[in-house]
């Protein structure tokens, strides 16, 4: 990860994320202040609604695409293309028919999301929105897998202007089902939009098919997998849905401060994996570039998480309004949530990368356990609370066993004195700004005592560091001179 190439392909994402949040974040900003609640619950039922049909009979192909491009498009480009093309038409028929034989239950689900089968309708509309977001998500990994990082950022750029501008615009022509006419034809802009950014993958005439019982044999660790990151990922949406459309749209906005953090993950994420499935299966490379980003990551992604917890209580104010104040600890859980999957990166990629498909299956088997067992005993009294602690247990539990197996199998080992330090010198200032700092009354108010609350922050972190982590404050404050003197000497 020290090489400017990986730097460079991870700003790409993560600027192309960070603009793409921008109109997203103002349109809900809008609907979170004109929507009742049952109708804002629209959003997390349809978002939910789209990504389960791609489960059922895409048999893991979408993580064999990502595991195996890599490599396989520098040493067979035909194969490649062959890969390519047999997963993307065995997933988008899977999902055809998936989407086909729900249509008769559209009612039931509208119940279960709604608290109304009058409501069908958009559950109708949500499955054309699928089938589009599977040939958006069947591109994307493909450009995962062949490093088109630059082409990623632009169209998650592109999609950060289209969806809020036709959902906004058709909200104010046709109220809700303008809103949901709009997601769907957004994902059908971005749908077509990534098609042509992997056209030469898929045109240039008719590849050779890829051995079907291959890529089966290959892909169903990762289709069982793909049922347990469901759920220790969004199955927690699906079990506050049962709680009411009111509560789903609290949660919702709890989760939104966590969905917006996570584009630094993904795009980290993304890199990471792709830099280690460049180095195949485990070796003393491999072991180095792991040990490597765990320090990076530690170094960097804890103190920022630490200080977006810090201010997450002024910045759902902003967001939502007084209208969701409920919301707050819930949102500060699931970044605590965050967190942790910044520290489990080098964990997780190691293990998909360098470990057989049923390690993967086993690691994600107990993380999804510890998530519902955990929200088994948490929800009946804590409400979305408890969804939220669920949330914690899970990669926690994850991490370890992940560790643990590549501790076992391959001697891996992690520096942990990073993590560490760096929890030491930013967790005092965010205990001091959530449990003793007054919450502001009106967005004005919430965005100058978030500036104070960081300016605290950053003072008490310096301190901490300087104390504590010498070696990296030293190597911290070089890196900001020379910037410095980068950008404003003559």
């Amino acid at each position: 990860m020290a090489d400017s190439t990986a730097i460079r392909d991870v700003s790409k994402l993560l600027t192309g994320s960070l603009l793409a949040k921008l109109f997203g974040v103002a349109a809900l900003m809008l609907f979170s202040r004109v929507l009742p609640r049952d109708e804002m619950a629209v959003f997390p039922a349809y978002l939910t609604l789209i990504g389960i049909p791609s489960l059922f009979l895409s048999f893991g192909a979408f993580q064999t695409l990502i595991r195996k491009l890599p490599s396989l498009v520098r040493e067979d480009f035909a194969e490649a293309r062959s890969l390519a093309m047999t997963t993307s038409v065995v997933i988008v028929a899977g999902t055809i028919l998936v989407c086909l034989l729900s249509l008769p239950f559209s009612g039931r689900i509208a119940v279960y999301f709604f608290r109304n089968a009058g409501e069908a309708w958009i559950v109708r509309l949500s499955l054309v929105g699928c089938v589009a977001l599977t040939l958006s998500k069947i591109t994307e990994f493909m450009m995962w897998g062949l490093g088109r990082f630059g082409e990623t950022s632009l169209i998650q750029i592109a999609e950060s202007i289209v969806r809020p501008s036709l959902t906004v615009t058709l909200y104010f022509a046709f109220g809700l089902e303008g809103i949901v006419a709009g997601l769907v034809a957004a994902q059908i802009v971005m749908a077509i939009l990534s098609l042509w950014y992997v056209r030469d993958m898929l045109s240039g005439g008719r590849p050779s098919v890829y051995p079907l019982r291959r890529l089966f044999r290959e892909s169903f660790p990762f289709y069982i997998d793909n049922y347990l990151w469901y759920l220790k990922g969004d199955g927690d949406t699906l079990l506050v849905a049962f709680l009411g459309p009111s509560v789903l749209a609290e949660y919702y906005i709890a989760r939104n401060l966590y969905t917006n953090v996570l584009i630094g993950w993904y795009s980290l994420d993304k890199v990471v994996l792709e830099r280690l499935a460049r180095l195949g299966q485990m070796s003393d490379a491999f072991r180095a570039r792991a040990a490597e980003i765990h320090t990076r990551v530690s170094e960097t992604a804890v103190p920022a998480m630490m200080l977006v917890i810090a201010v997450a209580p002024y910045g759902l104010l902003v967001l939502a309004g007084a209208k969701y104040a409920d919301a707050t600890w819930p949102a500060v859980a699931l970044l605590v949530v965050a967190l942790i999957q910044f520290v489990n990166i080098a964990i997780n990629r190691a293990v998909f990368v360098g470990l057989p498909g049923t390690y993967r299956l086993s690691a994600s088997a107990v993380e999804a356990a510890a998530v519902l067992i955990a929200a088994g005993c948490l929800v009946p009294t804590q409400g979305i609370m408890g969804v939220a602690f669920a949330r914690i247990v899970g990669p926690v539990a994850g991490g370890v066993f992940g560790y643990a197996l590549l501790r076992q199998k391959f001697d891996l080992s992690l520096p942990w004195q990073p993590t560490l330090c760096a929890l030491a010198a930013s967790a005092p200032g965010t205990l001091i700004i959530l449990l003793c700092a007054p919450l502001a009354h009106g967005a004005g108010a919430a965005v100058l005592d978030a500036a104070a609350a960081c300016v605290f922050w950053l003072t008490a972190f310096a301190l901490l560091s300087y104390a504590l982590n010498r070696p990296a404050f030293d190597a911290a404050a070089s890196f900001l001179s020379r910037r410095y003197r980068a950008v404003f000497s003559p």
